[in-house]
């Protein structure tokens, strides 16, 4: 989900929650502040669209920031929302990915480099591994040309020496 499509150019602020939002569908001020608390104040300013609790596919949304304001050193800022939000839950201007699936095997499109490098193979497994259900399964391939996407031969299992199903040729999207 991008947050604030209009605006990329922007550098991205990432806040969190001090105060539960409860009540939706009109203006509420909730406080926030520094998801590090010993770096540099990150304010929001009004017109920022954010992405309230990304985290949560259930619970995120974005949102517009109507004002902001601070009271006795408490940064606040108002807007409407259309779903309750925990405390601590991350406010951000920067994309978050939205990713839902019932695919349980993906092949993973990598450079040709980054296919024989043993390092950027344990970088994707271990992120694939972090955001993907237990039960899904991948395979780190390479684009075979330009234009065309060749993937195989596709072994029907894992095991070493099994027959390959084929190889499967497609167009790659823009």
């Amino acid at each position: 989900l991008q947050a604030n499509p209009q605006r990329p150019e922007l550098t991205p602020k990432t806040v969190q929650l001090v105060d539960p939002v409860a009540a939706t569908g009109v203006p509420l001020w909730v406080a926030y502040q520094n998801v590090d608390t010993v770096s540099a104040s990150v304010p929001l300013a009004a017109g920022d669209v954010v992405m309230v609790q990304p985290g949560n596919s259930a619970l995120a949304e974005r949102v517009t920031v109507a004002a902001v304001r601070v009271v006795a050193g408490v940064r606040a800022f108002q807007a409407t929302f259309t779903r309750a939000h925990d405390v601590g839950a991350v406010v951000t201007t920067q994309n978050w990915p939205y990713w839902r699936s019932t695919k349980r095997f993906d092949f993973i499109v990598v450079t040709a480099a980054a296919a024989v490098s043993a390092e950027a193979r344990r970088k994707v497994d271990s992120f694939l591994q972090r955001v993907s259900r237990a039960v899904t399964r991948w395979a780190i391939v390479e684009p075979s040309s330009s234009g065309a996407l060749t993937i195989g031969p596709i072994p029907s299992n894992p095991i070493v020496g099994a027959i390959p199903l084929g190889v499967f040729t497609f167009e790659m999207s823009p």
